[in-house]
């Protein structure tokens, strides 16, 4: 005889790709104008990239993994081959350089509110970029960090000189500002730049 029932919980996570199809109403003209067609279509509705197939989700997980899970994506394309929806790294590489132009506002945005702060924490490390460019004659680029207090402010230069500190405070707005670093000669300029009547040869 059955004397009650016991409940237990197992959690699952099922993902599977699918397909949005969009119907779009289509109409003959009722007029003879000149320069419009024989047949309109409603248009598409906005999508991230223009023409292409994928749609916002996609273009999330690429991001999300991307930037902030530090992952490759061919990870994430090998994941989406599995469940039936495969993408060609070409098509990703090129939607990317689309959406980079989407975040420049937010990216020039970041910058001007860091440039109203006054106390930094720099650093930069070395950084691959394998891109061709006139008059470099290797891979190596460097990747600049400025922490302040409510931005962190990542760019990628070719070198390692001091025109990119000069460069990346020139529109500094705080008369007197202080920047935590190590004793790398590209940050001394900055304090010769706002000090200049220090003596030549003077060590930081």
């Amino acid at each position: 005889m059955l004397d009650g029932s016991k409940e237990a919980e197992i959690y699952e996570v099922e993902v599977q790709a699918y397909t949005r199809k969009i119907i779009r109403c289509c109409m003959k003209k009722g007029c003879s104008c000149k320069g419009v067609p024989d047949t309109i279509t409603s248009p598409m509705p906005p999508t991230v990239i223009q023409g292409s197939p994928y749609g916002i989700s996609i273009w999330e997980a690429v991001l999300l993994n991307k930037f902030h899970y530090s992952q490759p994506t061919n990870r994430l394309l090998n994941q989406y081959s599995e469940l039936a929806l495969p993408i060609s790294p070409g098509s990703i590489a090129g939607g990317l350089k689309i959406i980079k132009g989407i975040f420049e506002p937010v990216y020039d945005a970041f910058y001007a509110r860091q440039m109203t702060e006054d106390r930094f924490h720099n650093d930069e490390s070395g950084w691959k970029v394998f891109e061709s460019v006139k008059g470099k004659l290797n891979n190596r680029w460097w990747l600049w960090m400025g922490r302040s207090e409510s931005v962190v402010y990542f760019q990628i230069a070719p070198g390692r000189g001091t025109e990119v500190p000069l460069e990346h405070f020139k529109n500094i707005k705080c008369q007197k500002i202080i920047v935590v670093c190590d004793r790398y000669s590209a940050y001394k300029s900055l304090l010769k730049k706002w000090m200049p009547w220090l003596p030549n040869g003077m060590s930081f």
